[in-house]
């Protein structure tokens, strides 16, 4: 078997390339994410493992926590599109908070966070959009 973490990071790219949102686009798997700052030109979303956490449950079960991040940028013409794109995050976080993984039947999402609704500094130096939804999977075995 693989890595679980990136496993799910693979079943989370897979489910919102399947679902249908208000803005298009298709979703990558990445690591060096802000190597790719200057790069963004158009609508983006990327999806990044980010760490597991785990507990001793008894002498043969271990308790993982994935963090999986979901990055959302664009680089805006005018700040009008910021509307659009906090949509779109939400629409995105919505698509998590009410589904389990259908991918990994054995994984639930049990945890949410937005450190970055998105950040003023990126959008007033560079005109680029950056919105983070930061979630918990946990095996369900």
């Amino acid at each position: 078997m693989g890595s679980p973490i990136v496993a799910a990071a693979e079943a989370v790219k897979d489910m919102l390339n399947a679902a249908t949102f208000t803005q298009s686009f298709t979703a990558t798997r990445e690591y060096a994410l802000y190597q790719r700052l200057a790069k963004i030109s158009e609508l983006s979303v990327f999806v990044v493992p980010v760490d597991r956490v785990t507990t001793l449950e008894s002498r043969e079960k271990d308790k993982n926590v994935y963090s999986i991040s979901i990055s959302v940028m664009n680089k805006l013409k005018t700040t009008a599109e910021v509307d659009e794109l906090q949509d779109l995050a939400e629409e995105i976080y919505m698509l998590f908070r009410h589904n389990s993984l259908t991918l990994l039947p054995n994984y639930k999402v049990t945890g949410f966070e937005s450190p970055t609704l998105y950040s003023p500094d990126e959008l007033a130096t560079v005109n680029l959009y950056v919105s983070e939804i930061q979630f918990d999977i946990t095996d369900i075995y």
